[in-house]
This record gives structure tokens, C-alpha cells and sequence, in this order.
């Protein structure tokens, strides 16, 4: 299915839902017309690379899905002034960096991936206003200047968080708040992937609501749980 196909249809301006599915190319700004009442705009497992910076004109939109888009790697540099969006689905997606100045997004509850980066705009202190995030996964730069421990250490959220992934970290230590009780008192999903030089993850011993705990590629994991009240280290 082309965007295409939807000629004028997409001209309608009491639309509040819509979704489209593969794209074969990125539509240009002719063919994609932002209705003024849009809420939730489906574009998962599109052909594009970039994503149209008409999409930044979409003030009302709440939902921006952009799921198995495996060819995106840019997202408009624009987004912040989409101020009322609250989720934005970006899944197996293989973005090279953020758009600047997402911090502005204060209603954000749903950013499924973040990718860290070093310029301004981009960086790490972009999460910390965002206090209704729920849900996030973090990319470690492929900057290898950089200190992923110190990087990862900063990057402290806040205490209603749900669920984690962490992806692509090079260090040894887990960071001191992912050791806080208190800090992660609400996550209920961790999945951690490609951390091949950290060796202990006993902090999962504190997570009393975790349901889900995911690992793969960590090939020098010796700690799971530690040695608490008799317990016995696995």
C-alpha cells in the first residue's frame, strides 16, 4: 500500500486516528496534509529513512507509533514543539541519534528508545524533566571516547519507572541508583542485552515487583542474586 492510494482522503480535518502501513518511500510534503484533530498516527514497518518534518506540525498529536520502521534513522529535528505528545513508539528502530531538545515533551509517559549522544540538546540531562516516563530502553553512544560508566550513572530516573532496557554498555559496574531499592521500587520489567564486561547483577534481589527479567549476551555474568539472610548467591 502506497500513501498514495489515500489521495485527498487525508485532507479530512476531523480525523483523530490514523494508521498506515508500509510505505515504500518517505511521502512528500504534497502527499501528507496534517489534519488538525490528529490524536494517534500508526506508521510502524514503513520504508522510510527519514521521517517527514510535517509530522512536527501535528500539534494535537498523542500517539506517534513508529514500530519495525527498520530502516529510520532520523526523526525531525523539530519535535519539541510537539508539547502535547504523550507516547512515542520507536521499537526496533535503528535511529543513529534523538532530535534535539526533548525535554520539552513534558507530557511524554511512553519513549521506548533513547539514544544517548554527547551534542548539545541530546545528551542525558534531556530525561530528567520528563517525570511521567513509564517506559524507556537506553542506547549507549557508539562514541567509545566517551565513559560509559560515568554516562550510564548519570542517567538516573526517576521512581515510578516501569520498565528498563539497557543496550550496548561497555562497563563494569551497573550504576549506583540501578542498586536503590527505593529508586526502582516500581519496575516490573528489565531486559538487558550486549553488556558484555559486567559480571554482577545482584541488585534484581530488591526489585520486589519485578514479573520479567530478560538477559542475553552477557557471557561474563557470575552474580544474579546475592547472599541475602542465608540465601545462597545463584
Amino acid at each position: 500500500m502506497s500513501l498514495r492510494d489515500f489521495g485527498t482522503d487525508l485532507r479530512l480535518m476531523s480525523l483523530s486516528a490514523l494508521g498506515i502501513v508500509c510505505i515504500r518511500a518517505c511521502p512528500s510534503h504534497s502527499q501528507v496534509i496534517n489534519p488538525k484533530h490528529l490524536r494517534y498516527l500508526d506508521l510502524s514497518r514503513s520504508y522510510m529513512d527519514v521521517l517527514p518534518s510535517s509530522i512536527c506540525t501535528m500539534y494535537n498529536l498523542q500517539t506517534l507509533r513508529l514500530n519495525d520502521c527498520l530502516l529510520l534513522t532520523y526523526l525531525p529535528e523539530g519535535m519539541r514543539t510537539m508539547s502535547k505528545l504523550i507516547h512515542l513508539y520507536l521499537l526496533r528502530c535503528p535511529l543513529k541519534r534523538m532530535p534535539p531538545n526533548i525535554s520539552l515533551l513534558k507530557n511524554l509517559r511512553t519513549l521506548t528508545t533513547f539514544v544517548l549522544d554527547t551534542e548539545p540538546g541530546r545528551g542525558i540531562e534531556e530525561l530528567k524533566d520528563l517525570n511521567h516516563l513509564a517506559n524507556s530502553i537506553f542506547c549507549m553512544p557508539e562514541n567509545k571516547g566517551c565513559n560509559e560508566e560515568e554516562v550510564l550513572e548519570s542517567l538516573k530516573p526517576h521512581a515510578k519507572l516501569k520498565i528498563l532496557e539497557l543496550h550496548g554498555y561497555s562497563g563494569l559496574k551497573i550504576p549506583q541508583w540501578m542498586k536503590d531499592p527505593q529508586l526502582l521500587q516500581c519496575l516490573t520489567n528489565l531486559h538487558i542485552s550486549n553488556c558484555p564486561r559486567c559480571k554482577d547483577l545482584s541488585t534484581v534481589w530488591f526489585l520486589v515487583l519485578l514479573e520479567g527479567l530478560f538477559l542475553s549476551k552477557m557471557k561474563n555474568l557470575t552474580t544474579l542474586f546475592m547472599n541475602v539472610a542465608g540465601v545462597k548467591a545463584e
